[in-house]
């Protein structure tokens, strides 16, 4: 009994880790029904492995874990995401979401906030210019 509960456990671990890498990283880029799969699937492995920690079968939810990580980092091999996206239509990203600037333009969007990044540091160039400073001029203190 143990047995078969362990390879049930892989697989639906395989599929939901699977799933998991083949939706888009980004949540802009995921359809609502994306979306929801994504937390009903999350939900439902997080059961699966307490139940299985509850009950005592430390093994299952060790296969689990391990089942998850691995059906992830499959789908996210680039020839086995392609696949997966040219094979099942509910994995491909939101077609409307790269359209961001022309819906935008439209006026369908607001306007984003300008970003303002880190101030830039001076070149090792404008060190060397100015005599002032402490790494171009080691008598200054």
């Amino acid at each position: 009994m143990d047995i078969i509960i362990v390879v049930a456990t892989g697989l639906v671990g395989l599929v939901i880790g699977a799933v998991f890498g083949g939706l888009p990283l980004k949540t802009s880029m995921m359809t609502e029904q994306q979306n929801k799969a994504q937390q009903l699937l999350g939900i439902l492995a997080a059961g699966l492995m307490i139940v299985l920690i509850l009950s005592g079968k430390d093994l299952g939810s060790w296969v689990i874990i391990i089942c998850l990580v691995l059906g992830l980092g499959l789908a996210k091999i680039p020839p086995v995401h392609r696949l997966l996206l040219n094979r099942i239509a509910f994995l491909r990203p939101d077609s409307e979401a790269g359209q961001g600037r022309a819906r935008q333009a439209q006026g369908d969007l607001p306007p984003e906030r300008p970003t303002t990044g880190p101030p830039s540091r001076p070149t090792a160039s404008r060190w060397k210019r100015n005599p002032t400073h402490r790494k171009s001029n080691p008598r200054v203190h």
